[in-house]
């Protein structure tokens, strides 16, 4: 999944997640 991260001025940055860490969330 992306994950969508703003810093301390507003911009946003998205990442993809690596699958092994989708994996432990699902």
């Amino acid at each position: 999944g992306w994950v969508v991260l703003a810093d301390p001025e507003g911009n946003q940055f998205c990442i993809l997640r690596a699958k092994h860490e989708l994996a432990e969330e699902s």
